[in-house]
């Protein structure tokens, strides 16, 4: 293995998966944006806080575009959450009345 890896670049690739079970220790920047990716991989839970990470245009997942946005730190703490079972789900249920044929199904 190459101990010396500090930037690792596959954007642009038409990559369906990306799953290294762990990252060189020199590794502080990824470029995966425009890969068509689902999953970010699991090693990021486990990156430091200065990761530079470039994941746009995929449609992400795992985490969710909601979390992404938010930076490296949000999607390190999901990931580690999510590893240790820990993640909460928040779901409301929203119950629509009406009459028949007045869109509430559009």
């Amino acid at each position: 293995t190459n101990t010396s890896l500090t930037e690792l670049r596959l954007s642009y690739n038409p990559l369906a998966t990306f799953s290294a079970p762990r990252a060189p220790p020199t590794l502080c920047k990824l470029s995966i944006f425009n890969c068509n990716l689902l999953r970010l991989p699991p090693f990021l839970a486990d990156v430091s806080t200065h990761f530079k990470l470039y994941c746009d245009d995929n449609p992400l997942v795992f985490p969710p575009k909601s979390v992404c946005d938010l930076g490296i730190e949000a999607i390190r703490s999901y990931m580690r959450q999510t590893r240790q079972g820990q993640l909460q789900l928040q779901r409301s249920r929203l119950l629509l009345l009406g009459d028949g044929g007045s869109g509430k199904t559009t």
